[in-house]
């Protein structure tokens, strides 16, 4: 196996990923001449109580896309993981000079767009090992169009920590730098659970030991399953809830960061064209219909990458038994967890094109997963 191609050449695995965990035969180790990118935006948390979430959620977006983009023009498959205020890339090293480049460019557009300070930071993955941390990746097949990678050790809570440590920042004196964000949007409206009384929940849980870190997510994971039953049960998104929102403010909100001093022409179109979505998905139309299911399907709302993510719809009493029951493995010295409750989430896409290559990145309304890992921080000191 090459090293360009290692992601791409891991076999998609079908077991359940409570079972998986608990079988390092079935992981493998990131080359060590890969690289871990890290974006995050300082003052998130600030952004968020000020009413931004959704802001934070494009622009985290923004820097995944950035990276797929590079990485497919030169058909490499990588693991990604979204973080509500940020992201993580693993890219081979043919792709460092170019993402680098292109992140640095798309700092300065944040800052300039947004005045948010947009941290990006690099590790090698080599250096982990040398700090004798792990990095172990499996890809499972969530569904049959989606597959998400599967992250066990601590190498990237490492990779973390040496760029927050080490931050410094880099900007480019032009302003007129080529950015590839194609595909980028942001246009559906905030979607409320499944069923009406029921909260929106982003969980973030992380094992106080590496070496306990399988049993503690299975324990976990059989847990949830035992709360809340299949995902159907559990999925935040649901094709009646889905709304686009088609206000101008919205477009322009989207265009800010993806095409600075785009034409009011450009403005126009766009709109336009998330009114004529909302007549075609809304309707009889059977790609439309399609697209919604797909969305669904498509939705990144559950990943492990060092520690499990989770945005889900639940009662007030689910939250209860699954907090009761996380309480007590924290209080065993088993794990930490944070959670956040809100009414909605909120979604913001890749849509390279709308019959196949899509993806949406979801997060709870009032900045979710930064409440999560807030409260976790809050445990450390």
């Amino acid at each position: 196996m090459s090293s360009t191609s290692f992601y791409s050449s891991l076999p998609q695995l079908t077991s359940t990923i409570n079972k998986l965990v608990v079988q390092p035969s079935l992981f493998s180790e990131v080359p060590k001449d890969w690289i871990i990118i890290i974006t995050d935006i300082k003052g998130s948390t600030a952004a968020v109580q000020k009413g931004f979430s959704q802001n934070v959620n494009l622009i985290a977006t923004g820097s995944i896309i950035a990276v797929l983009n590079i990485a497919k023009k030169s058909n490499i498959d990588i693991p990604f993981f979204f973080g509500g205020d940020g992201a993580t890339m693993i890219i081979p090293p043919e792709l460092r000079d170019e993402t680098d480049r292109a992140l640095t460019i798309y700092r300065n557009r944040v800052k300039k767009e947004y005045d948010l300070n947009l941290r990006v930071g690099q590790v090698s993955v080599s250096k982990i090992y040398e700090a004798n941390k792990l990095l172990h990746i499996a890809k499972v097949k969530r569904n049959s169009v989606f597959s998400i990678p599967i992250v066990l050790g601590d190498g990237l809570k490492y990779a973390e920590e040496l760029i927050k440590a080490a931050d410094h920042e880099t900007w480019l004196e032009s302003e007129e730098e080529e950015l590839d964000l194609d595909g980028m949007e942001c246009r559906w409206n905030q979607i409320a659970p499944p069923n009406e009384s029921d909260l929106i929940i982003c969980l973030l849980v992380e094992a106080q030991s590496e070496i306990n870190q399988p049993q503690v997510f299975k324990q976990v994971l059989d847990q949830i399953d035992f709360i809340y039953g299949d995902l159907d049960n559990w999925h935040p998104i649901s094709k009646k809830r889905l709304k686009l929102d088609t206000r101008y403010v919205k477009m322009r909100n989207e265009l800010r960061v993806k095409l600075p001093g785009y034409s009011q022409a450009k403005l126009f179109k766009t709109w336009f064209e998330t009114v004529l979505g909302k007549y075609l998905y809304f309707t009889a139309m059977s790609d439309g219909k399609q697209y919604l299911e797909d969305v669904i399907q498509l939705s990144d709302i559950f990943l492990i990458d060092g520690r499990i993510n989770m945005v889900f719809s639940s009662t007030q009493k689910q939250l209860a038994l699954l907090v009761d029951y996380l309480e007590y493995l924290e209080n065993e010295g088993l794990l930490r967890f944070g959670y956040h409750s809100c009414s909605h989430s909120i979604m913001s896409c890749y849509v390279q094109n709308r019959k196949s290559k899509h993806i949406h990145f979801v997060d709870g309304i009032g900045g979710g997963y930064t409440q999560a890992a807030r409260m976790i921080k809050s445990k450390l000191y």
